[in-house]
């Protein structure tokens, strides 16, 4: 495994000696309301799977907490 990591890493110095994760951008395109849905949870939850917070209204800088600013906004 230790090969093929060093290989991914080969030419680009921003990786160090191996490269495990893909960073590359992979757009979705937003063409339903259930998709739109899904999105904003996976991005509401991301400071829980993170650890940060128990509940994602808990983190203050997410539009799913209870005083967010963006709660009137009709994105």
């Amino acid at each position: 495994m230790l090969t093929l990591f060093r290989k991914f890493a080969e030419g680009n110095k921003q990786y160090g000696n191996y490269h495990i994760w893909d960073y590359t951008n992979h757009p979705v395109g937003l063409y339903s309301n259930k998709v739109i849905e899904q999105k904003i949870e996976y991005i509401h939850q991301s400071p829980v799977r993170a650890g940060l917070v128990t509940e994602a209204e808990y983190y203050k800088n997410s539009s799913a907490c209870f005083d967010s600013p963006l709660k009137g906004l009709n994105l």
